[in-house]
């Protein structure tokens, strides 16, 4: 759920809730490494967070690096020639 950042802030007292950073397919020029550090700067209290958008082979490293706690790939495995194949492969990968 994409939310302003005045409603993070009254949602942010929920001390065990998962905050979803998302990378919208339509965004453009969007980058979910920069998504996730900029959420993270704002939001430095919030410490369980998950991703959604913007995962790819090429992204996977640095989202793990970025210590999130759910990665939620859709796209680089739904629309992969070989959807299996794909997400053994994530999951190696995290």
């Amino acid at each position: 759920m994409e939310v302003e950042d005045t409603k993070l802030q009254k949602l942010k007292e929920f001390t065990e809730a998962i905050f979803c950073v998302h990378l919208s397919t339509d965004s453009v020029g969007g980058n979910i490494i920069s998504l996730i550090e900029e959420f993270k700067d704002k939001f430095s209290e919030i410490t369980r967070i998950a991703v959604a958008g913007g995962g790819s082979y090429q992204t996977i490293a640095e989202i793990k690096e970025a210590n999130v706690d759910i990665v939620t790939i859709g796209g680089a495995i739904t629309k992969a020639p070989n959807i299996a194949d794909a997400a053994r492969k994530f999951r190696e990968m995290i």
